[in-house]
This record gives structure tokens, C-alpha cells and sequence, in this order.
């Protein structure tokens, strides 16, 4: 969903009012708390969703600028696996020895020109690696609406801009809300309804900065524009429904399903002991 500066709407607003705007009796600066009771009334579902990865360096990851709250978060470990290769089956190396000890003397063998040698029998290995996606668990004072059970030993916090990790491992994937402000200004998605209805918002707000400074003929505007501002709100709250949280778990549901499909080769390998 694309987004755009409430910035944008003030402009807009001073070009359909000129006459209150120009004449400085009404200044673009009385709307920014409007703006802000708007965008909160809004709540999250609302805020742009981006998504950030970055490798755990130092027990830690510098969060992006405009990060405001976690929707996924996922954390990504190698793993590796060694056993034998039966396939390549039992290899015998001839090893020569520069210096004999008189303890080896009698289990040593000599080559053709009577240099001490032996037949070392050597098992070939071959390594497995792969990927493991873990669900960390997440500290109670970190903001995040991700509601998954944790299935490792990794949990994480978030202090100062940064992700903190109890485990100096892994790669991070985070789906986070953006901050709405991070900009230095307020920004709201590109969608008629919800541009419709702040910009009623800061309509009320300017007849209502303007009656209550004794402005005549506005409290019919001002009642007029109340009952605007109502019906915009009940049409942008009708974006809800389409908006659903699923679409949150739908980088989840991918990355599941690509790792079920590529590890089932390796379900029956177990570690050397």
C-alpha cells in the first residue's frame, strides 16, 4: 500500500480555503495535533509494513530508523551435519615416515627403494549443511504484535534501536510497522476514504478555531462540516475490512513451507557421536 504526507492533504486544505489561509486567520500549524488524534485513531492497522534482515553480529542488530513495531520476526541458523560415505566405501593411503621408532619397527613396510611405509585405511565423510528458521522468543517490553510460540532457545529484546539477541548467531528477518512520523512528518496510506476523511477532520478544526474567535457567519459551516467529518470517518473504518492481519504470515507460511520441502533428505541423518 502506498503512502503519502499529510503534508500533502494541509496543502490541499489552504487551496480549497484560500480565503482563510491567505488572510492569516488561520494558520497551517493548528492542524498538526488534529492530524495526530487522526492518525492514532487510525491505530496500527494502518501503518506501513516494511521488512528488514541482517546478520546477529555482537549479540546484536541496529534496527532501521523508522522502525515502530514488530509484526514477524524470524531468526535463520546454519546448521551441519557430518557423517560417513558409504557410497565412496573404505580408501587406503600409503603413508612414509622419515623417522622410524623402534617401537613401529617390526609394523612398518618398506617400499621399493626400502623406505618405511604404511597402509593407513581411511572412511571418507561428507558434510551436510542447511538452514534452520527458528521462532525466538520475544521479551514482554518489546512492541510487537507477534503471537507465535517461540520453538528455540533464543530469545531477544530491543533497547536503544537495537535488536539484542542471547545468542551471538543466526540471521534476523523482521516484518515491522513503520513509525508514521519517522519522516519529520506524519504519513498515512494513499486511499480516498482515509484522505477524505482527515482532510474533514482539519476542516472541522478550522471552523472550529475560527468560531471560537468570534469569526461570524461559520457556525453553520462548522455544524455542516461535523456531520461530514462523521460519515468520512464510518467510510475510511469500512478499510478495515479489507485488510486482514493474515497477510502478516504470509512470508511466514512461504519460508515454512520452502524448508519442509528441502529438509526431508536429511530427516534421518543424526551427528556423530
Amino acid at each position: 500500500m502506498d503512502s503519502i504526507s499529510t503534508n500533502v492533504l494541509i496543502t490541499e486544505l489552504e487551496n480549497e480555503m484560500p480565503v482563510f489561509f491567505e488572510t492569516n486567520k488561520v494558520d497551517r500549524s493548528i492542524l498538526l495535533p488534529t492530524i495526530r488524534e487522526c492518525v492514532a485513531r487510525l491505530g496500527t492497522k494502518f501503518y506501513e509494513v516494511k521488512d528488514f534482515t541482517a546478520e546477529i553480529k555482537g549479540y546484536k542488530v541496529t534496527l532501521p530508523k523508522d522502525f515502530y513495531r514488530i509484526q514477524e520476526v524470524y531468526i535463520c541458523v546454519g546448521k551441519e551435519v557430518v557423517r560417513p560415505d558409504d557410497r565412496r566405501g573404505i580408501m587406503e593411503v600409503e603413508q612414509y615416515y622419515d623417522e622410524v621408532d623402534v617401537c613401529d619397527h617390526f609394523t612398518l613396510l618398506t617400499d621399493d627403494c626400502g623406505k618405511p611405509t604404511r597402509l593407513v585405511q581411511h572412511l571418507p565423510m561428507t558434510s551436510f549443511s542447511w538452514n534452520e528458521l527458528y521462532i525466538p522468543a520475544i521479551e514482554r517490553d518489546v512492541p510487537c504484535d507477534f503471537k507465535e510460540r517461540p520453538n528455540c532457545d533464543i530469545s531477544i529484546s530491543v533497547k536503544n534501536g537495537e535488536l539484542i539477541s542471547n545468542k551471538n548467531v543466526g540471521t534476523v528477518f523482521i516484518k515491522y510497522l513503520v513509525d508514521p512520523a519517522s519522516k519529520g512528518q506524519f504519513e498515512i496510506p494513499d486511499e480516498p476514504f482515509l484522505r477524505k476523511w482527515i482532510k474533514a477532520e482539519m476542516r472541522v478544526k478550522v471552523f472550529q478555531f475560527l468560531y471560537d474567535n468570534m469569526e461570524p457567519d461559520v457556525a453553520e459551516r462548522l455544524m455542516a462540516s461535523k456531520q461530514s467529518a462523521g460519515i468520512a470517518e464510518l467510510q475510511a473504518r469500512s478499510l478495515y475490512k479489507h485488510n486482514e492481519p493474515d497477510v502478516f504470515y504470509s512470508i511466514r507460511n512461504h519460508l515454512a513451507r520452502r524448508y519442509n520441502a528441502r529438509s526431508k533428505p536429511l530427516r534421518n541423518i543424526r551427528p556423530l557421536r
